[in-house]
């Protein structure tokens, strides 16, 4: 119900031209949205922004953002107050029993991995970078099978999910994105055999 009014409510409020980018939720946002409220009372609020991206909106169109969130769901059970510095008091990244724990996002720790595969990095545990963490697990929790960082050039989203990684031993296969990449690329790869060029299936097809 909440999910379906503040949808609606942004829907109709969203400010014409590029500034309402991010006001309309696709029927996609909104299962998401609903299958992340069922599991994680508590985050709606957040859950709207990130899915909104209102962390890019240009600041008139975010306060209005802002402004209708509030409206829609002051005092609604499960909303949250999409603070951060609330959220991070308190959390630990801990392995027991063969299973991953951030924040009460859980995923079981994988024991069949290549070793060679699976990244190694320093990493300091600082509170709103677990927090990162625990909403990728989240996703992942839930099914999702592609998840997309951005942020700033050099921010740490690789060494982010390095470590999850490295937590999880879980392998990593490593494509370089440019605005040069074609499809071939991204789909076959070149590699040496007893001296010989062999093309094969690249890790995004495997």
């Amino acid at each position: 119900g909440a999910v379906l009014r503040v949808a609606a409510k942004l829907g109709a409020s969203a400010p014409r031209g590029a500034d309402g980018a991010g006001w309309t939720l696709s029927l996609r946002q909104l299962l998401r949205l609903g299958r992340r409220t069922a599991q994680h009372p508590g985050s709606l609020r957040g859950d709207v922004r990130r899915v909104s991206l209102a962390g890019f909106m240009p600041a008139a169109a975010r306060d209005a953002f802002e402004a209708v969130l509030r409206q829609e769901l002051e005092g609604v059970d499960g909303a949250g107050t999409g603070d951060d510095t609330v959220e991070q008091q308190g959390i630990v990244a801990r392995v027991e029993h063969g299973v991953l724990d951030i924040g009460g996002s859980r995923l079981p720790v994988a024991t069949d991995s290549d070793p060679r595969l699976v990244p190694q990095t320093k990493f300091f545990d600082i509170p709103r970078h677990l927090l990162r963490l625990r909403e990728i697990m989240r996703d992942l929790s839930l099914g999702e099978r592609h998840v997309l960082l951005i942020g700033n050039q050099g921010t740490g989203k690789n060494k982010l999910v390095d470590h999850l990684l490295q937590l999880l031993q879980w392998e990593r296969e490593y494509i370089q994105l440019h605005r040069d990449t074609t499809v071939s690329a991204l789909t076959v790869q070149a590699t040496l055999v007893d001296g010989k060029v062999v093309w094969e299936d690249s890790p995004l097809v495997q």
